[in-house]
């Protein structure tokens, strides 16, 4: 039997709360006795900013950012490669490699060209990819840092950062998401999908197994059903019209709701009304 999928998707570039939410509608589900898992076929994270994470990844001895750790910690990602099959990491580049502070800036704005190693899991073999052009940009300590890392992050093939671009867009890239897809959804009776950054979807072609989006804000998440998402990646041209900001000047929320202020972690679970609620909108 199917179990029912939760797509949830940020509508801000950044910090819109998706992964705060999920835990949350995880924990509701849990108490009302579902068994739920966690799906994040695609993460990003930066290792400047999140050098802790970067380090306790190392650990793990797969590379992973917060969000997975965080699933990881409350038992709602148990494989990694599975359940997070392609992970990039960003590093800020030294402003010393550039010619002008312009150009520097720039860089800082542009997600590909701080991508400096990918991994991609494909029915259970592990993949990284080096950047080699974002290696030597990095500062020195950052540098240093990742080369050791790579004892860990095995095996590893030097790329070039075109290469990388072209590869993550490939059929095996495809593949990859896709069989993990199938896996995850024997893992449990609700599976939870958190897209990333302000993309819409993760993968145009998970829209079919959607029962429902929700896009969250800070303080408020608004409730789609699945044929709305469908219907929308039907008519697209282009990968940007997968913002959720363009989907939802287009589509009318079914169902809209508070959410709570959080002040610690793990965050507390949702009103078991809303999780009702947010069942019914198919």
């Amino acid at each position: 039997m199917k179990p029912y999928v939760v797509l949830v998707s940020g509508l801000l570039p950044m910090n819109s709360g998706k992964t705060y939410f999920a835990s949350s509608l995880a924990k509701t589900f849990k108490n009302l006795g579902f068994k739920v898992a966690a799906f994040k076929p695609v993460a990003g994270h930066s290792m400047w900013y999140q050098f802790k994470v970067f380090n306790e990844s190392i650990k793990l001895g797969v590379l992973v950012g917060e969000d997975v750790i965080k699933y990881i910690e409350l038992g709602l990602i148990k494989d990694p490669d599975k359940q997070n099959p392609i992970d990039i990491l960003t590093a800020t580049p030294d402003i010393s490699g550039f010619t002008n502070v312009d150009e520097y800036l720039r860089a800082l704005e542009d997600v590909v060209a701080q991508a400096v190693l990918a991994r991609v899991s494909v029915k259970g073999v592990r993949r990284y990819f080096l950047v080699n052009e974002t290696l030597k940009l990095l500062p020195k300590q950052l540098r240093s840092e990742l080369i050791n890392a790579l004892k860990v992050f095995t095996p590893v093939t030097r790329v070039s950062r075109l290469w990388l671009l072209n590869y993550l867009m490939s059929p095996e890239v495809d593949m990859a998401i896709s069989t993990a897809t199938k896996d995850v959804m024997d893992m449990g009776d609700i599976v939870i999908i958190e897209s990333f950054n302000n993309a819409l979807v993760p993968v145009a072609s998970l829209a079919n197994i959607i029962d429902t989006l929700v896009i969250v804000t800070p303080g408020k998440a608004l409730v789609y059903g699945g044929s709305k998402l469908r219907s929308y990646i039907s008519t697209i041209k282009s990968l940007r019209e997968l913002e959720s900001s363009r989907f939802v000047k287009l589509f009318k929320s079914d169902l809209d709701f508070e959410i709570p202020l959080i002040d610690s972690w793990p965050p507390k679970e949702l009103p078991e009304e809303y999780v009702k609620e947010l069942i019914k909108v198919i």
